[in-house]
């Protein structure tokens, strides 16, 4: 969809409903990040400068969430804030909501507001473009700043590098497609700066998601764990905060606290407590208990300071080889799938010896002559996948799955490729798992 720049610019701005997206919160919100998304928290090293210290933040997968307006009131440190993603209507609603309610918020106030405040104290500079982080090459990056332009958003900066790169279960998502997480984290490598933090909120257990990112082959960072207690917004404080965004700032800036206080430090103990008594995965089957839905985890990785941003830009930008980070990747999810939900679970093992043994049994008896162990490819698919697996999994599949297996002998300890032993089928569902 095309969208006019200045399409509706005339538009009624006395009230919210008719123009202005509903604001969702995946996951959890602004409240329950804020104390870690503290520059003073995250930057320490630049909160002794006399100058207030400005930052650069990328928010990838913003969507219609609201944690990109919270960031730059409640920290105006955070004045530059670009929002990405692949819904160009979303996009463009978000960029006009934004601009229509800062421009009424100074109407309301007149020019005492921009004298008392400053234009750029409660509104910094707010982007947001259309981008596919899936996507590797430089022509697509220029074919998708023609959308931008073309849709009446933000062209995205294609040179810029951000001090701070935020992500609310973006990752998550894309690790349900083929290589969308592999683009995604190489091009957050890409664009951060150095000492700049990629800041993951994640559903995921965190042994998952904190070696997928902490043992990213060639990503120069440090990864840091926090539990937070999931928050979401019910209807009625959204309301509330519309309001208080339309009449009355000071309200909005003035959110609790996100000092780093005693009281926090032992909020986080009882968090990691929590989670630490979360569960999702019981004998192989998605089963979560009470505390798992009450947390999500935070995951700052902070590049190495070891070289000046100056001269970072220097240089060739250090890129991260896209196919060796998609091999990680499913390396990682393989592994702790294997590990968190087996196909060959004990019971099942014993289940599948029995049949191997009562269908040798039954064709030794039928034909006369021994199989010594070793069942046909056509019996052992049918023993070996339930009819559930099946769907999934047709014959002809299974049959490729099964040539790949044998081609490495070392592990396919097999006789013959017309047929398996029991202990073969076993390691054929442990290796194609």
């Amino acid at each position: 969809m095309n969208h006019s720049p200045d399409s509706n610019d005339n538009a009624d701005t006395n009230g919210i409903e008719g123009y202005l997206p509903t604001p969702f919160e995946w996951l959890t919100n602004f409240s329950s990040l804020a104390h870690y998304l503290n520059p003073d928290r995250l930057f320490p090293n630049n909160a002794s400068n006399k100058e207030r210290p400005r930052f650069q933040v990328l928010h990838v997968g913003s969507g219609s969430s609201l944690l990109s307006e919270f960031l730059q009131l409640k920290f105006p440190a955070y004045d530059f804030v670009v929002n990405v993603d692949n819904d160009i209507d979303v996009l463009y609603a978000m960029k006009q909501r934004w601009r229509r309610l800062v421009d009424k918020w100074i109407r309301m106030h007149g020019s005492d507001a921009l004298e008392r405040y400053g234009r750029s104290y409660y509104c910094g500079t707010m982007k947001f473009s259309f981008m596919d982080f899936q996507q590797q090459d430089e022509n697509s990056l220029i074919l998708q700043n023609q959308t931008n332009d073309e849709s009446g958003l933000d062209e995205y900066p294609s040179n810029a590098t951000f001090d701070l790169i935020l992500d609310k279960s973006t990752l998550d998502c894309l690790l349900c497609s083929n290589n969308g997480a592999a683009g995604l984290i190489c091009n957050v490598n890409k664009r951060l700066k150095a000492g700049g933090v990629y800041f993951c909120v994640s559903f995921h257990q965190a042994d998952f998601i904190k070696s997928l990112l902490e043992e990213c082959p060639g990503a120069d960072w440090t990864v840091e764990r926090y539990v937070v207690p999931r928050k979401v917004d019910s209807p009625f404080i959204l309301k509330c905060y519309e309001e208080m965004l339309q009449n009355h700032l000071e309200s909005i800036l003035g959110i609790e606290s996100c000092s780093y206080n005693s009281n926090i430090i032992e909020n986080e103990k009882n968090n990691q407590s929590m989670a630490n008594e979360a569960s999702a995965w019981s004998d192989g089957c998605f089963k979560p208990n009470e505390a798992y839905s009450k947390t999500v985890n935070v995951f700052i990785c902070r590049r190495g300071e070891h070289i000046s941003n100056t001269e970072y830009q220097a240089v060739q930008r250090h890129c991260l080889d896209f196919q060796e980070v998609n091999k990680h990747i499913h390396k990682v999810n393989d592994e702790y799938f294997k590990m968190t939900n087996p196909m060959v679970t004990h019971i099942r093992k014993q289940q599948l010896k029995n049949s191997f043994l009562s269908k040798v049994k039954e064709l030794d008896d039928e034909g006369g002559n021994r199989c010594n162990g070793v069942l046909p490819l056509s019996y052992c698919y049918d023993l070996l996948f339930t009819e559930a697996e099946k769907e999934h999994l047709s014959y002809d599949y299974f049959l490729e799955d099964w040539s790949v297996f044998c081609e490495d002998p070392q592990d396919a300890p097999c006789m013959t490729k017309e047929g398996m032993t029991f202990e073969t089928a076993i390691k054929f569902l442990d290796t194609m798992q």
